[in-house]
């Protein structure tokens, strides 16, 4: 059994090659702790509903991935106080109308304590992981927009939302967009048997 990892390891990892920012992230996906404490923390702050927090969750990893694939990271010690920023800094951006731009988490903005010493079963992590990386892989090999489209479908963005930040005409656009990436995906993965 291993347990999720301290925000030391969990910098460490985000700021280390590849294969360790992949397993940091698989942290994002596998400790509870990021969504439900992201979701607290903007209800509680910002009084955002349900659906608002999840979106911003959303796009607040993706904006993570991006900073951490430029480095960006680097100049800073502790990767949640980094994370909750730029999760803040998605729910505004998803409120029109207010300003995007903000400054870092400040101390009346208490972040939940981070979840260190529950156990997981490293079997089924790594075999997650690995699954997990593997579709990343075969979803990015479709190229764009089936790349983009899929990814932020599976972190659970709405169709409408899709539509808007990929500047398509409408809903029905990403609809039938999303059908057909699905479809590419599925022939790949049938032409990769390895892949799964």
């Amino acid at each position: 059994m291993s347990k999720f990892l301290t925000e030391k390891e969990l910098l460490g990892l985000l700021t280390g090659t590849q294969r360790e920012r992949d397993r940091a992230f698989a942290e994002f996906f596998h400790n509870p702790y990021w969504i439900t404490a992201s979701k607290k923390f903007l209800e509680t702050h910002y009084h955002a509903d349900p659906h608002e927090a999840t979106s911003a969750f959303n796009d607040a990893l993706i904006a993570f991935d991006r900073q951490v694939r430029f480095r960006s990271i680097k100049n800073h010690d502790n990767a949640r106080t980094y994370f909750f920023t730029i999760l803040k800094r998605c729910l505004f951006r998803l409120r029109k109308g207010q300003e995007a731009k903000i400054s870092l988490i400040g101390p009346a903005e208490e972040l939940p304590e981070l979840e260190v010493g529950k156990e997981v079963n490293v079997e089924e992590l790594y075999i997650e992981t690995e699954n997990h990386l593997l579709l990343r892989r075969a979803i990015s090999s479709l190229g764009q927009p089936c790349s983009k489209v899929l990814l932020m479908y599976h972190l659970g963005t709405k169709l409408k939302k899709i539509a808007s930040l990929l500047e398509m005409a409408s809903e029905d656009v990403a609809k039938t967009t999303l059908y057909r990436c699905r479809k590419k995906l599925l022939q790949y993965l049938r032409d990769h048997p390895g892949l799964h």
